[in-house]
């Protein structure tokens, strides 16, 4: 027997799913932005992997409309257009308030005490001083999933994810980087609201505040509102001058070359939304 007839085959599916895993957790904690751009090569050079495994990753996440693949075969985040933001939040509104619903019902000691730690720790990190929204962002993630997988229903769970990974880059990248919307009360106090509800194990009442939350993300945070069309893709913008901000990172404006930066003029506190052009 040589020493090829002694070692193990390595199970290449096991590599492709940790590389869906790590690229599931970037965009759901919106680490990369919309219209973000990259390779499957630069994937496996920082990955120190083969093609392979990565192009099964992103295959998945491109089926899942987490990803989108261009004519010159660059992987992209996709744009968000209103009608795509608000068709996603509908979708979520359905599935994340049964799974808060059945949460109230289903939820263990132990689970509860779990989503209580998380709710504590999202409320401590916003009281900093100097919050750290990447900080915040993995706490709320955290918390919220505690809730749904207390609904012991796994495939519900799942497609959750689904629409977290669509919706995660625009959501939490803002939040990760305008500590600004950590200041404000109102994420907290609907917080507090779903694990009160789930404490007294009332339903009805879960599922409002996770309501009230979800909107409060769309409308307050994001302002939607301030969506003028639904154009093929949708620009940051300052809501009270609308210019672009400085506040993100040059590559923002790298892939939004048609809209100049400021640096937050004549008082403006660069309040930042998505706005189509």
């Amino acid at each position: 027997m040589n020493l090829g007839d002694k070692l193990k085959r390595i199970d290449k599916s096991k590599l492709s799913d940790k590389i869906y895993d790590e690229l599931k957790d970037l965009l759901i904690a919106g680490q990369v932005t919309p219209g973000e751009r990259f390779s499957l090569r630069g994937l496996a050079h920082s990955t120190g992997t083969s093609s392979m495994p990565v192009r099964e990753a992103v295959g998945r996440l491109v089926a899942e409309h987490a990803l989108e693949v261009l004519p010159n075969r660059a992987i992209r985040v996709p744009l968000m257009t209103k009608s795509r933001f608000i068709e996603l939040r509908t979708i979520r509104i359905s599935l994340e308030g049964l799974a808060i619903s059945k949460a109230a019902t289903n939820r263990s000691v132990g689970e509860l005490k779990k989503m209580a730690e998380y709710e504590h720790l999202f409320e401590l990190e916003r009281q900093k001083q100097d919050p750290d929204g990447k900080t915040a962002v993995k706490f709320n993630k955290n918390l919220h999933f505690a809730i749904y997988r207390a609904a012991n229903m796994p495939i519900l769970v799942k497609m959750i994810e689904s629409l977290w990974l669509q919706i995660g880059p625009v959501l939490n990248y803002d939040l990760a980087i305008n500590t600004d919307r950590l200041t404000n009360t109102e994420a907290q106090i609907h917080h507090k609201n779903m694990i009160s509800a789930i404490r007294k194990k009332d339903p009805n009442a879960a599922k409002a505040a996770l309501v009230s939350d979800l909107m409060s993300a769309g409308c307050s945070n994001i302002k939607i509102q301030c969506f003028q069309n639904d154009a093929d893709s949708l620009h940051l913008l300052c809501a009270r001058c609308r210019k672009l901000s400085r506040a993100y990172p040059q590559r923002v404006f790298q892939t939004y070359p048609n809209v100049r930066a400021h640096g937050g003029a004549n008082g403006c506190q660069r309040n930042l939304v998505f706005a189509s052009t």
